[in-house]
């Protein structure tokens, strides 16, 4: 039985159809008097291999069906070098000739084979080169702040210009749409759910407003005024900034490209792979505030897979091992709990075999938790000392950043004045700027921290007497969050147990 196989990837004018296609076949078939079997598939890449069709036509050569392959063209079956020459083992292990119709190229002698390979290489270049022709336009354009297609972000529509005397898209504000954007962040910042912020939109515009979409629009960059606070912030995770640190004047948004990859699988790319580039658009959120909500939000989803993971006891996430650092988990042999070093569960890798019984450690901490926050004067938890280091450590980083922008300057100056040593200049400069945005960052993170030590009276009177005597009444997520409130961290050897408190 001879198999005709037929690939067309999109409709166009130029292309051979799948009808077209199988004819050729067919008559090769009649003329040599052959029975023959179809198979095709439409909308498929010849990038790779996987069509429902061909994997028809693979398993019927497995099964001794097919002893022969005609297609119109070699790149009907594979655009790929490597996927074709193994197809080319594959069919001589299973005495499977192939035939490219128009071609003429005969797999039974070896300059046919030759040919062949030699074919596959111009037609995987051709391949390459289209792809890196798109690639290239596309972040060409991209770079230039356009419209490159896909969604438009929510509080901004498609516009066409004209720029270098072509049609070009860009970004336009929708204002209404963009005050729904303000209120979002502000009332986020008032440290509102996103849930409840979702419920509130859908109740003020009689229109469903969900929690997917209230989220999106706080993770996305487009809305932020890009300055060198973002510039640091995204460069420090690891994308690849596509613009360089002069361009961030808070002028202009952002977007984030290569976050998914594949059209059919969407697989999500590494950080390291995704572009972050900026947009010809009128931001509205102040960079500080959108990389605070980045930050809880961050924060929020750690604490979400923590609650997910501690099932079995309030100490989730708050005990190590004294030993080896590693954290100390909860498991269950027989319907018993223990807790047990991971790293010695997991790797034989600490000396820390004890398991301690879950039951035990926990009223053990518990009380010490008691005792200790009972003796809490709330009302003197943060002294004069600690508020003076507090100043101090601001004031040496203010000292510093002040000697860096001075030499910034400086080198900013002899630039300016001197072309010729502008390049060599322009990495120092870049190293200085960052050098100073992350000094900024360093003492906002203090202030943070100082604002944070001011303590809430209320708020600790009210989680002493919940620790002390309703802590039972709680779920394991509740009383997760308010030992963390006091205990920083708990360690275990096998003789005793240390209760780090925060106060």
């Amino acid at each position: 039985m001879v198999a005709i196989y037929a690939r067309q990837s999109i409709d166009k004018k130029d292309s051979i159809s799948i009808q077209t296609q199988l004819e050729y076949g067919k008559n090769i078939c009649k003329t040599e008097g052959l029975m023959y079997k179809e198979y095709y598939d439409k909308g498929f890449s010849g990038s790779n291999l996987n069509r429902p069709k061909f994997k028809e036509l693979i398993f019927d050569i497995e099964n001794g069906i097919i002893n022969k392959v005609i297609c119109y063209r070699l790149d009907r079956i594979s655009r790929s070098l490597v996927d074709f020459s193994n197809l080319l083992v594959f069919f001589e292990k299973y005495n499977v000739e192939f035939i490219s119709a128009t071609e003429q190229f005969d797999t039974s002698t070896p300059i046919g084979r030759a040919m062949i390979n030699i074919i596959m290489v111009f037609a995987q270049l051709e391949r390459e080169t289209i792809q890196q022709r798109v690639r290239d336009n596309y972040y060409a354009r991209a770079k230039k702040g356009l419209f490159t297609g896909g969604n438009i972000a929510f509080g901004y529509k498609n516009e066409t210009i004209k720029m270098d005397g072509k049609k070009s898209p860009v970004f336009k504000q929708e204002n209404e749409e963009i005050k729904i954007v303000k209120y979002i962040f502000k009332e986020y910042l008032k440290n509102r759910t996103i849930h409840s912020i979702a419920k509130d939109l859908t109740n003020l515009y009689s229109k469903l407003y969900t929690d997917k979409f209230v989220k999106r629009v706080l993770t996305n960059t487009i809305y932020v005024k890009c300055d060198t606070k973002i510039y640091t912030y995204y460069k420090e995770k690891g994308y690849i900034m596509y613009n360089d640190l002069n361009d961030f004047n808070g002028k202009c948004g952002a977007v984030i490209y290569g976050k998914e990859k594949g059209k059919k699988n969407r697989i999500r790319t590494e950080i390291d792979e995704q572009l972050f580039v900026l947009v010809k658009n009128i931001p509205v959120i102040e960079s500080k505030n959108f990389i605070i909500v980045q930050e809880k939000i961050n924060s929020n989803k750690k604490e979400i897979t923590a609650k997910k993971r501690g099932k079995y006891s309030w100490l989730t996430g708050l005990v190590k091992c004294k030993l080896c650092n590693s954290s100390v988990g909860v498991k269950v042999t027989r319907g018993y709990k223990y807790m047990i070093c991971s790293k010695h569960r997991l790797y034989n890798a600490c000396d820390n075999k004890r398991n301690y019984k879950l039951e035990e450690i926990e009223d053990i901490i518990y009380k010490e938790v008691v005792d200790y926050i009972k003796d809490i004067d709330v009302n003197n938890l943060i002294q004069d000392d600690e508020k003076n280091a507090y100043k101090s450590k601001e004031n040496e980083l203010l000292i510093k950043k002040t000697q860096y922008q001075e030499k910034l300057n400086n080198l900013i100056s002899i630039a300016s004045n001197n072309k010729e040593i502008e390049d060599i200049l322009k990495e120092n400069i870049i190293k200085l700027g960052e050098s100073i945005q992350k000094i900024e960052e360093n003492i906002e993170n203090i202030k943070m921290d100082a604002l944070n030590r001011e303590i809430d009276v209320d708020m600790y009177i009210k989680a002493i007497d919940i620790i002390t005597n309703r802590f039972s009444e709680l779920d394991l997520y509740e009383k997760n969050r308010l030992v963390k409130i006091f205990v920083k961290c708990i360690y275990l050897n096998e003789k005793e147990i240390e209760i780090l408190f925060y106060i």
